[in-house]
């Protein structure tokens, strides 16, 4: 793709539109005249048709660029040129995947699509602008005004994906959220949780998206007000009193617990982008939330966050995060921490971020119970000496 871009490309600059520089000629001409009797009025009408008219040929046949961008086996070529450029491009790949790497291009998923319409892209809408951005410019003469990243490609969320989102908290129709019968049995601590997993999982996808803020704050209100309904129904209170009773600032909301050593903590809803900790970057890993960890355990998860220590390797430092399962009987036994699980019948395990990390790596072993980098290990109890001796994981003492 690099070398075919190289031979695609030509030109360096478009070609300029002349009805664009006519307008500019006139324009010019009818400021000095405006300067000398004070009407404007001409002044002011040729320049809104400057803003409107293109200053270059966007169909100029010495102008022509090509980009490349992929995803593992999704990948989305755009064109700045003429459709027959798109076709031939497309016939040139088909035949290069079929010589060169025997793969077959799927002529269904495979289209040619004007830049003015929705073109899905890992779970994206990617479509052209309209090209009537404008903003004040400072010049040496005066306040101006300047269009500005005319036919920009933008980010959009699927219509869909927020109707299928917004679906389960309650009417999108009426922006109403509803109660979610299904968390009432969970702990107030567990079903925010649960309502934040879900929040961060979908608007922290959506990161880049250019929509993200117009609709952010529609959902978000949804969320909060199906979170305020399901306490109420637990409580079987009104949504007033649980609003007045968690209210901890202008619309922030809050479940406060007390640990064991008196000090109490306390866990906020997401109810804005501004609670959405981290930034999206190229080095982020995109993880889909999976709120199917809510269950009933013979220790509160609660209790066990609180506790702020790695079920794994013991250490207490640093933020604990929460491994989940969907059923106990999808762990096959084969890994220690599966082992571990398995012997709790716990579906929970709470671990410190890297040994998070290491499990969903595969990574996560019994070597790593014994790091040298002043984490806590597992030792082998009633062993002389200050340092002791690892032993096999059935006769050990985290």
């Amino acid at each position: 793709m690099v070398k075919e871009i190289e031979t695609f490309n030509r030109g360096k600059k478009r070609k300029g539109s002349r009805a664009y520089w006519r307008i500019c000629d006139q324009r010019k001409r009818a400021k000095q005249k405006a300067q000398e009797t004070g009407d404007w009025t001409h002044y002011q009408e040729l320049t809104q048709q400057m803003l409107s008219t293109l200053a270059s040929d966007p169909l100029d046949p010495a102008y022509r660029r090509m980009y490349y961008c992929r995803y593992a086996d999704d990948f989305l070529i755009g064109i700045v040129g003429s459709k027959s450029d798109a076709i031939a491009q497309k016939e040139w790949l088909a035949q290069f995947l079929s010589n060169a790497l025997q793969l077959e291009l799927s002529v269904e998923k495979t289209l040619i699509t004007h830049a003015e319409k929705r073109i899905r892209f890992l779970g994206y809408d990617i479509q052209r602008g309209d090209g009537k951005r404008l903003r004040k410019v400072q010049r040496k003469t005066g306040t101006g005004v300047q269009r500005t990243c005319t036919y920009k490609l933008r980010l959009l969320i699927p219509q869909e994906r927020v109707e299928k989102f917004a679906k389960a908290y309650g009417l999108r129709q009426e922006w109403q959220g509803r109660s979610r019968n299904k968390l009432i049995r969970l702990s107030e601590l567990e079903i925010l949780m649960s309502f934040n997993a879900e929040i961060r999982g979908f608007l922290g996808y959506y990161r880049l998206a250019d929509n993200l803020s117009s609709l952010a704050s529609s959902l978000l209100w949804l969320t909060t007000t199906s979170f305020l309904k399901t306490l109420a129904a637990k409580r079987q209170s009104s949504v007033s009193q649980e609003a007045k009773r968690l209210k901890r600032g202008p619309n922030r909301y809050a479940v406060s617990h007390i640990k064991e050593d008196g000090s109490r903590k306390m866990y906020f809803l997401v109810t804005a982008l501004k609670d959405m900790r981290g930034s999206t970057s190229p080095d982020t890993v995109d993880i889909k939330p999976n709120p199917s960890w809510l269950h009933h355990g013979h220790t509160e998860l609660g209790q066990r966050l609180w506790a702020n220590r790695c079920e794994w390797c013991g250490t207490r430092e640093g933020r604990m995060e929460v491994h989940h399962v969907r059923k106990l009987k999808h762990l096959k036994g084969k890994q220690e921490w599966e082992r571990q699980m398995i012997r709790r019948k716990r579906k929970t395990m709470v671990l410190c971020i890297q040994c998070h990390r290491d499990l969903h790596s595969g990574q996560l072993t019994i070597a790593t119970r014994f790091r040298e980098n002043g984490r806590a290990g597992c030792w082998e109890t009633g062993t002389s000496g200050s340092e002791g001796r690892a032993v096999k994981p059935d006769t050990v003492m985290c």
